[in-house]
């Protein structure tokens, strides 16, 4: 090494690391999290809520589990519920894809045939769904979200199992809504392995589900007919207004 006229080594000067461009930067902190980390997360929040409750389902203990950041989590879900719904929602598709091919013409048979492929698919989330009500029970500001997703997630299941388009009406729905909760009720204290208990229960309220439909389908016309006399009498108020 080369000397200095004193006889000293000289210094050199240590090359300090390049400091990554402001723009690699932002474009790592941008940077999406993968598609395929979706099911992951879902699977563990699942987990978190069936042993501890919904309530622990918290995005910081979902990160801390599936070993991503809290961002990661918030990029999917943007909350608690969000998380609940993407459940009920993946339950929903996996029924569709399975029941697919075994449809025939008889709605009340194809609506067993939903409603028993639901059940089944749910057994793998059981402790998380039979933790929901609970947590719904202490979110009540939650209920008019979660009625507004139920309704539609019925409407949906009516239409797959075939019914007339005619007879699928917020009566029927709201109908039909009711009888399936109660089911859910069945089918979360029915312990046995093929749910025997809960394909009866679905068998005897179809039959209900079936007599009512009879009860609005013959009370529909009178409903309409109600509603064009109302709408009439509206009418005439308007024309007896501007005449005066």
């Amino acid at each position: 090494m080369a000397q200095s006229q004193r006889g000293n080594q000289t210094k050199v000067k240590k090359k300090k690391p390049a400091k990554p461009k402001a723009s690699t930067r932002k474009k790592a902190d941008n940077k999406k999290p993968s598609e395929e980390m979706r099911p992951l997360l879902l699977r563990i929040a699942a987990d978190i809520a069936g042993s501890d409750g919904w309530e622990a389902a918290s995005h910081t203990a979902i990160a801390a589990d599936a070993r991503v950041s809290v961002k990661d989590v918030e990029f999917f879900f943007e909350d608690t519920w969000d998380i609940v719904f993407e459940l009920l929602d993946v339950i929903e598709e996996k029924t569709q894809d399975t029941v697919g091919d075994y449809l025939t013409d008889n709605w009340r048979d194809n609506l067993l045939e939903i409603l028993m492929t639901r059940f089944d698919l749910a057994q793998e989330y059981r402790p998380a769904l039979k933790a929901l009500p609970r947590f719904a029970a202490r979110h009540p500001l939650q209920g008019k979200r979660f009625a507004y997703r139920l309704y539609e997630t019925m409407k949906r299941m009516l239409c797959l199992c075939r019914l007339e388009e005619a007879r699928i009406t917020p009566v029927a729905i709201s109908a039909f809504s009711l009888f399936y909760l109660s089911l859910v009720e069945k089918w979360a204290k029915d312990d046995t392995a093929d749910l025997s208990p809960t394909m009866a229960a679905v068998d005897k309220r179809l039959g209900w589900f079936e007599q009512a439909l009879g009860y609005i389908d013959h009370a529909a016309p009178a409903c309409r007919a109600a509603e064009k006399a109302k709408g009439k009498v509206k009418k005439a108020k308007k024309k007896i207004k501007e005449a005066i």
